[in-house]
Parts: C-alpha cells; sequence; structure tokens
C-alpha cells in the first residue's frame, strides 16, 4: 500500500483577515492565546506597536471575531466555528468572553493620502462606514445619540467626528449591556 501525500496548506500571504484565513483552510500559526493575554492583562488600553509585517492587522482581526457579538445563531456558530481547533477555544475565557462585547473595529491603513483634506475624508468615511454597521436602520435614536444619525446623514464638521466614538462607545454600551470593544489599526495615520 502507498503511503497517502499529507496536503501542505498555502500560506496566505497579503491576508489579513483571519476570516479569510481560517475559513479559505490557509495555514494559521496559533496565536490564539493572545486574546486570552489581552483579556487578562485588564489594561483598559493597549497600545501594540510591532515591526511592519508582524502579524498586527490580523491579530487585531482575530481579536475582533472572537469579542464581536452577532445578531443571528448562524453568525455565531460560524464565528465559533473559526476557533475550532485553536488553543483558546479550550481555555474558560472562551466561554465567558467569546461573543460577548459590540466592536467597534477601524482601520487606517488605507488612509495614505497626500494632504489633509484627502487624509481627512478618508477618516471620516472610515468612521461613518463603521457607524452605519453597528446602527440599527429603525431605531430611534434622541440626546447625544442623535449626533451618529447626523453622521450618516450629512457631511458633518470634524469636530462632530471627534465626538463620534465616544458617542458611538456610550450607546454600543447602553444597547447592549457590555462595554464595546475598540479596534484601531494603523491607529498613527
Amino acid at each position: 500500500m502507498r503511503p497517502t501525500k499529507k496536503t501542505k496548506k498555502r500560506i496566505g500571504i497579503g491576508i489579513s483577515d483571519f476570516r479569510e484565513l481560517r475559513e479559505g483552510g490557509l495555514l494559521f500559526i496559533d496565536k490564539s492565546l493572545f486574546i486570552q493575554e489581552v483579556i487578562e492583562s485588564g489594561a483598559k488600553v493597549l497600545l501594540l506597536p510591532r515591526p511592519r509585517r508582524f502579524g498586527k492587522t490580523l491579530n487585531l482581526s482575530m481579536l475582533r471575531y472572537f469579542f464581536e457579538r452577532h445578531d443571528s445563531d448562524e453568525e455565531r456558530a460560524r464565528a465559533e466555528q473559526l476557533f475550532a481547533g485553536l488553543a483558546i477555544s479550550k481555555e474558560e475565557v472562551f466561554a465567558e468572553h467569546f461573543a460577548a462585547y459590540p466592536v467597534i473595529f477601524l482601520t487606517f491603513k488605507d488612509v495614505k493620502k497626500t494632504n489633509f483634506q484627502a487624509a481627512l475624508f478618508a477618516i471620516k468615511r472610515q468612521i461613518y462606514t463603521e457607524i452605519e454597521r453597528l446602527l440599527p436602520d429603525d431605531e430611534p435614536l434622541t440626546g447625544s445619540f442623535a449626533l451618529l444619525r447626523t453622521l450618516l446623514d450629512e457631511d458633518a464638521p470634524p469636530e462632530v467626528y471627534e465626538e463620534a466614538i465616544k458617542v458611538l462607545s456610550h450607546y454600543l454600551q447602553q444597547r447592549h449591556g457590555a462595554p464595546p470593544v475598540i479596534l484601531i489599526d494603523e491607529y498613527d495615520t
């Protein structure tokens, strides 16, 4: 009998989305215990400076898929499948923290503009897109939360955008009863 060849997994060069990597069956070095380190640090804010090409975006993406709440059981099961067989799935923190928080995820990696106005527009667009993703279409917003709808309806001045993440955080905490996890990639933009 001839031995079967073990198939080698492809390396996902240039792929920084955890879901794309895992669902694509691409090679993944299990760094999922990083999630436990983040949780156990107890820090309110973590800054993760690493050299270029060190996996920062992939790690942030993994954190997003781990922490993010889901509207449907089907979406939760799909997210849970991403962590099947990984070290974090065997830890106590998995049951306690998996899919337990609203997540604000901003990436400024494509905000590489040559002037301030263009960069500001691109950053405002990122904030707009995230607010649009997180707000239910039919929920009326009152008080300070009405600012969020304003950001979706018109081109608000920059000072309104300065408050947007803080207001969105308060809104999500009130709506979901859990503090949001805020992940910002390429924050130095």
